[in-house]
Order: C-alpha cells, then sequence, then structure tokens
C-alpha cells in the first residue's frame, strides 16, 4: 500500500473507525512531520493578534466641524426668458 494513502486511511481510522475495515498497522508512523509546526505557528500568530494593542476607536467623520457644502447645478441660477 502506498504510504500516503494508508496515511489517509490511518486518519479516517483514528476519527471515524467504523467506515474503515481494512487492517492497518499496528505501529505508529509518523507521516506528517511539519504539520504540527506549521499549525503551532499559525496559532501564535492568531494570539498574538488578537492580544495585541487594541486598536484606537474609529472618530466620527461627519461633525459639527466638518460639515459637506451642498452640491448644485451650475446653471441652476439661471432665468430662462
Amino acid at each position: 500500500m502506498q504510504p500516503h494513502l494508508q496515511a489517509l486511511l490511518s486518519l479516517y481510522k483514528f476519527f471515524a473507525p467504523t467506515l474503515i475495515s481494512v487492517s492497518l498497522p499496528a505501529r505508529k508512523k509518523i507521516y506528517f512531520k511539519n504539520s504540527e509546526n506549521l499549525w503551532k505557528a499559525a496559532l501564535f500568530a492568531v494570539r498574538q493578534r488578537n492580544q495585541g494593542p487594541p486598536p484606537e476607536p474609529l472618530k466620527l467623520m461627519l461633525g459639527p466641524g466638518q460639515v459637506r457644502p451642498v452640491k448644485r447645478k451650475w446653471n441652476s441660477y439661471s432665468v430662462i426668458p
């Protein structure tokens, strides 16, 4: 049996033993060696991002000091004779 297929079958057998009827070797072999380190690094990055300094609150852009002027058409003042 190919090693990558055996690794996937062993994972399936661990999480859903009723679905796999193939007998796999009893010895524990590490198929995915560095996957745990990648997950640890990703979890550490998320923790650092979540525990970092809180961002400054967003200030309201529209207030009494910043009122936008009303836009008018350039020809709104012309009078038709």
